[in-house]
């Protein structure tokens, strides 16, 4: 409810700031749209965290969550370069395990502090990948952030629970707006990144250590696995096709799916709803125990693996060859040279 609250202000700021998505290029969407809808979001988080939640770590947490939404909107106004939002994430990461929000699955210090790092990272910029259409990105990270609370509850840690809780409803807000006809407000890196690192933080600051390792890791994967296995194909079938990683463009898992399905709602529900089976599965195993979650995790890979190679064959992606000239191994192969294109926000 805070959320939906704040989104009006949000856009009404946006609107004055000039902070809006364009439609360009293979953005669809019709009419110039307002981004800070993750500045909403924070806020609705921010609150209801403060209101119900009782972590001594709290403050870092919104600090390092705010900055990172200042990071994503001066991008999305101005337009970073990679390595500049690379650093902030980095940063914030290792700022958050020196609080004791990071993995503490390892014997050595230097190891989790590795391990936060890496994690923080790959979510954020996952999350980030899969903002191509209104409600995936925050549709998803609402199951994960639901299914987040409910192991938190397994593992009997209630301020996680809480703030998984706060994270899950702030996300929910934003849909109410978002998967309008036409949508009134869009993430932005504004919001894809400090979602991103909200939801990395929650699932690696869960009590994992009652298990081992590759049980930690194979839940937080199944906690976060579609934006994963998302951004996982990606990055394999553009290395197949000897395409670009660093140029957006509309060949995640959420455009496979608005090719088959009526609307970007029905996106947004599939993938909510694939998140949510894989957050289903990891609620049962951690309830299971280490063993549960590492077959569970083996599983996992298999399918998801299986998934990527059989998905990549279809074709899907190659579309992006015809539409752009050379790039990458192309560009290598047929001797043209194409100058380097900084990672765009793929809202809308």
């Amino acid at each position: 409810m805070l959320t939906v609250l704040a989104v009006p202000a949000a856009i009404s700021a946006a609107r004055r700031w000039g902070l809006l998505d364009h439609p360009k290029g293979w953005k669809r969407h019709a009419r110039p749209t307002p981004y800070l809808g993750g500045a909403a979001l924070l806020c609705g988080f921010s609150i209801a965290a403060v209101a119900f939640a009782e972590s001594s770590d709290l403050l870092w947490l919104l600090i390092c969550s705010v900055g990172m939404c200042v990071v994503g909107t001066l991008d999305d106004r101005w337009g970073l370069t990679a390595s500049l939002r690379l650093l902030a994430t980095v940063i914030a990461a290792v700022a958050l395990w020196d609080v004791g929000l990071g993995w503490s699955i390892f014997s050595s210090d230097g190891a989790n502090l590795a391990m936060t790092v890496v994690w923080v990272l790959a979510v954020v910029n996952a999350i980030n990948l899969l903002d191509l259409l209104d409600g995936a990105a925050a549709g998803t990270v609402a199951a994960a952030a639901a299914a987040c609370a409910a192991v938190a509850g397994v593992f009997s840690d209630v301020p996680i629970a809480v703030l998984a809780l706060a994270l899950c409803g702030s996300c929910l807000g934003f849909l109410w707006h978002n998967l309008r006809s036409p949508s009134r407000i869009f993430l932005g890196d504004g919001g894809t990144m400090p979602l991103g690192m909200l939801t990395a933080v929650l699932i690696e600051a869960l009590p994992w250590g009652r298990t081992s390792a590759l049980a930690a890791l194979s839940g937080a994967v199944l906690l976060c696995g579609l934006p994963i296995f998302d951004m996982t194909f990606r990055i394999f079938s553009r290395l197949r096709r000897g395409d670009t990683l660093l140029t957006a463009g509309p060949d995640s898992v959420a455009n496979w799916l608005h090719a088959r399905l009526p609307s970007a709602r029905w996106v947004a529900l599939a993938l909510g709803v694939g998140q949510a089976a894989l957050g289903a599965v990891a609620i049962g195993a951690a309830d299971l125990g280490g063993d549960a979650l590492r077959m569970a995790g083996l599983v996992a890979l298999v399918l998801g693996g299986a998934l990527v190679v059989l998905l990549d064959a279809s074709g899907f992606g190659r579309h992006l060859i015809a539409d752009r000239p050379p790039t990458g191994r192309r560009a290598r192969t047929t001797g043209r040279s194409i100058p380097l294109i900084e990672v765009s926000n793929d809202s809308g």
